[in-house]
Formats: C-alpha cells, sequence, structure tokens
C-alpha cells in the first residue's frame, strides 16, 4: 500500500490521496488537510473541501477556517453548502446560514433572478459562448454533461431543448419546481458523521447506493444513522445570482448554442 506520505510528495497521487482520506475515520486528518491549504493547487483545493465536507466534525472545522478568512468562501459550492445546511446537524446549517445566508431562495428571489436574466438576454448583444464554456464548466460542469464534457450527477443537456430561453431559465433559476421522484436529493448521515448527498440509485435491506458529483457510493444500511429525500432537486438554487451581467450572458451563449 502507498504511504499517504509517498502520495503527497507524487503530484500524480496527491488528489485520488486526498479523496480517499473520506474513508478514514480520524479526526487530525482535516486540521492537517487544511494546515496545507496554501501549497494546494485549484484542482487540489477543491479535493480538500469534497473531503471535509463528508464528515461532520470536519465540516465544521472548514467552515471555521472560512469564518476565520483562512479559506475563501467561494471555495466551498452552492450545492455543498446546501448539503450541509440540510444534513440536520444544527451547528452546521447555522454556520451555512450565517456566512451564506439561506441556500433555498424566496420566490420573489427567483422572479426577480429571472426577471434580470430576461432582461439582460433579451435586450443585449450576443454573449461570447467561448467564454461562457469557462463558466459552465465551474458552476455547472461538474453535474452536467454538454458536448460530451462535464459530470453524470444531473441530466446530459446536450439533447435537451435549450434554445426556448423562459423555460431554460426557469430549469437554472428553481430546479425544484418540477422534480421526478428518481431525481431528488437525498442526503444520508452515517453513524461515524460522514455525509453523502446525491441522488438515490438503489437501496435495499442491506444497502443503498447514492451517485454524487464524485460517482456512486455504496452505503451498509447498518453504517447509516438518518437517511431524508426532500421533495428538492440536487441543483442548489441562486446559481445565477453571483455572475456579472457578462457572465451570465455569455454562460447562456453557450448553453443555448448547438455546438461546442
Amino acid at each position: 500500500m502507498v504511504s499517504v506520505t509517498r502520495a503527497f510528495r507524487d503530484p500524480a497521487l496527491r488528489i485520488p490521496a486526498i479523496r480517499a482520506m473520506r474513508h478514514l475515520d480520524q479526526p487530525l486528518l482535516a486540521a492537517s488537510l487544511l494546515s496545507n491549504w496554501p501549497y494546494y493547487s485549484p484542482d487540489e483545493c477543491r479535493a480538500v473541501v469534497e473531503t471535509l465536507v463528508s464528515r461532520k466534525p470536519w465540516a465544521l472545522l472548514l467552515l471555521d477556517a472560512v469564518a476565520a478568512g483562512e479559506i475563501p468562501k467561494s471555495d466551498l459550492s452552492a450545492a455543498q453548502a446546501r448539503s450541509l445546511a440540510d444534513s440536520g446537524d444544527a451547528s452546521l446549517r447555522a454556520s451555512v446560514l450565517d456566512h451564506w445566508g439561506d441556500p433555498h431562495r424566496s420566490d420573489d428571489q427567483k422572479q426577480a433572478t429571472l426577471d434580470r436574466a430576461t432582461r439582460l438576454l433579451t435586450s443585449a448583444p450576443e454573449g461570447d459562448p467561448v467564454k461562457g464554456r469557462e463558466t459552465f464548466t465551474r458552476a455547472c460542469g461538474i453535474c452536467h454533461t454538454l458536448f460530451g464534457e462535464g459530470g453524470k450527477l444531473g441530466p446530459d443537456l446536450t439533447g435537451r431543448n435549450r434554445a426556448d430561453l423562459t423555460p431554460l431559465l426557469t430549469s437554472i433559476i428553481d430546479p425544484s419546481a418540477e422534480v421526478p421522484e428518481d431525481g431528488r436529493l437525498t442526503v444520508v448521515t452515517r453513524k461515524d458523521g460522514g455525509i453523502l448527498s446525491g441522488i438515490l440509485i438503489s437501496s435495499n435491506a442491506s444497502n443503498l447506493v447514492i451517485r454524487t458529483q464524485q460517482g456512486d457510493i455504496s452505503v451498509k444500511a447498518a453504517d447509516i444513522a438518518s437517511s431524508a429525500s426532500p421533495t428538492t432537486s440536487p441543483m442548489p438554487e441562486g446559481l445565477l445570482e453571483p455572475l456579472s451581467d457578462t457572465q451570465l450572458i455569455d454562460l447562456l451563449s453557450y448553453i443555448r448554442s448547438d455546438q461546442k
């Protein structure tokens, strides 16, 4: 077996090693990962956050580091913040609400975003799909595939109707308006403090399988402390709000295009 120390010395093994740590119930690992934050590449930073949000005690340390300004708030995605807020842990929810606000948007907030996006996209010049692709990769590509690139958690967007502006914007701004039962968010808390969130793929008396951004993960029923499946989509709300007018126009230009 390759040691953790050797794995961290080898750049090719570093990210797999960081992701594998989520399976180790070692309290000191989280502090060690956070202490080396300035030395990580952007991809390694994302892997560290993925690992730290997978366990409640580690997630609390991560949120404390964000509160102290040691880690940029933007390095925690909207989906990750929502998953922690909905995990059932009061301290995690309080910390997310304190630093990110409520991850669930009101009807008035959704309507305001829809009005803004509609105004921009019907009155501004056509955007730059090349720059929009960069925004898509960061904001959407971790879950969705478009033109053969992206994640597998959400549906492949390539063959979908992306030309109709109003339904497209509505599906982005209010993703939980119409969610099929097999597409709902499921949040599983393990007895060891681990947290999984994604789409339930299968379930029986002995185990269940959750599709996450990192792939399908099987959990033994005996290891589960709680499981909840609210009538919400895994896709977080508020994705368009942080974007500048230009970024929003470019993003929709890419999504509505007919080729990569």
